[in-house]
């Protein structure tokens, strides 16, 4: 087992606070070999240190893995067509599906209700989007106008 300290030192600046990292970000990120989408969780220990977790994202999973494994991720014609290349080759291959809930699945009876409701101008809203390089992004606003209506 081993084990790299690495020791971060963190500002705080502005109204709302946020975070700022002065020195040594740039040893960590080459430590642990850092890409664009990778995602962090800091975390408090119980004797104060902050602690951080890594999650590296989706898309840079993929250099490590042989051609012939596929991902939902990743499904594209020329992975299939390495598949079925594979298939013909009677060579084996391995097909990961991670199935996860999404807050984005609405049942029927909610849409319904969502598509009879009548919106006044005014009327407050949340939106919640779902996209390739972030988890979920929410949206205040209010409505003033839209095509067609009244």
């Amino acid at each position: 087992l081993i084990i790299n300290l690495y020791f971060l030192e963190n500002n705080q600046l502005g109204t709302p606070q946020r975070h700022l990292f002065t020195s040594g970000w740039n040893e960590f990120a080459k430590g642990k070999y850092l890409d664009v989408g990778d995602s962090f969780v800091f975390l408090r220990g119980e004797n104060g240190e902050s602690r951080v977790g890594i999650r590296k994202a989706a898309i840079h999973q993929q250099h490590n893995k042989p051609s012939s494994l596929i991902s939902k991720q990743s499904m594209h014609h020329d992975i299939v067509a390495t598949a079925l290349n594979a298939v013909k080759r009677k060579c084996m291959f391995v097909v990961f599906y991670k199935p996860r809930s999404s807050q984005f699945l609405v049942n029927f009876d909610k849409f319904i209700d969502g598509v009879n409701k009548k919106f006044s101008i005014g009327s407050r809203f949340l939106m919640k989007f779902e996209g390739r390089y972030f988890n979920e992004i929410r949206v205040r606003n209010f409505s003033t106008h839209w095509k067609d209506s009244e």
